[in-house]
């Protein structure tokens, strides 16, 4: 077996079964590839390893570079971990383990300090990244609210405004300027948000203090509306646009990351359902033997369902 950079497979076609098996994704390698363009966290890096084996695919992790800022208010770019896949046909022959320890090696060589990866605890992979050396660094905070049908039906819904970028990014660097963790963005970075959630001007409220950024769900199971992210300056600002938000839903309005304090006690005062533990989980890796995420990042680590990988 041996392991290829992404940028080097001859064909990508068996990415397709390999993460529609594993991920319930039908991998596009012509789409994937023009986001690869797009998004500065691939763009310049190897993008992922794969284990080939007799000239055939056994397994891919895939790995990213993530701006992030420092307690100091420095900033540089960690290991990201996502796709980790192996086929059926080579479960427990320590592909993955493989993959991972590759990653870990390329990582150290760009001089990264840290490999952050997403998972859940309920999957079988959790107990593979402890035994590599990750411990579970972040739950994913939720809240979620039913709303009176009555009074929603009642409303003039409120019409979304107008999204625009460069007024986002303004509102988002003035509010990110003292938090610690995945609090860094690019013109890039937003361009490739854009086209990857597919944000149009009827997913935001803005004004000059604060936005969300939302997307609903008319399916019959859902009729509700997901947060992506609420950027705002004060539990007022808050409080506003999550009124907004609510007057636009149908039934429910749920928020899947919540790690802000202001946020997480308007929500509270607003009536939602707050879950502080999750199954799904940040995990973290030290790659050098002095990096402390403590230290580096202290106690409060900044990121939204949009910085998700």
């Amino acid at each position: 077996m041996e392991i290829l950079p992404y940028k080097d497979l001859e064909t990508k076609d068996e990415l397709l079964p390999l993460m529609d098996h594993a991920f319930g994704w039908p991998f596009n390698p012509r789409r994937f590839e023009e986001f690869v363009k797009l998004d500065p966290k691939l763009t310049e890096s190897s993008v992922g390893f794969a284990a080939v084996e007799q000239g055939h695919i056994a397994g891919f992790v895939g790995v990213m570079d993530i701006p992030t800022r420092g307690l100091g208010g420095n900033i540089r770019n960690e290991g990201g971990v996502y796709g980790v896949a192996t086929f059926a046909s080579h479960a427990r022959k320590h592909v993955s383990t493989a993959l991972m320890e590759h990653t870990h090696a390329y990582f150290r060589e760009k001089g990264y300090s840290f490999s952050f990866l997403f998972t859940q605890r309920s999957l079988v992979a959790h107990e593979m990244y402890t035994k590599l050396g990750y411990a579970d660094f972040l739950d994913r905070p939720s809240a979620h609210r039913m709303l009176d049908p009555k009074k929603t039906k009642a409303k003039t819904k409120p019409k979304a405004g107008k999204l625009d970028l460069e007024r986002l990014m303004r509102i988002y660097e003035r509010n990110m300027k003292d938090k610690a963790g995945f609090a860094v963005r690019s013109n890039a970075s937003w361009a490739s948000l854009r086209k990857s959630e597919e944000f149009t001007t009827k997913d935001c409220f803005v004004d000059e203090e604060g936005y969300v950024l939302f997307k609903e769900n008319p399916s019959i199971w859902v009729k509700g509306i997901w947060v992506k992210e609420l950027v705002a300056p004060n539990k007022k600002e808050m409080n506003r646009l999550l009124a907004l938000v609510e007057a636009r839903a149908s039934d429910m309005v749920f928020d899947r990351m919540v790690l802000n304090e202001k946020l997480t006690e308007v929500y509270r005062a607003r009536g939602y359902a707050l879950q502080n533990i999750s199954h799904g989980v940040l995990m973290v890796k030290p790659l050098t033997k002095n990096a402390s995420i403590k230290q580096t990042y202290g106690d409060r680590f900044h990121l939204t369902t949009l910085d998700f990988f």
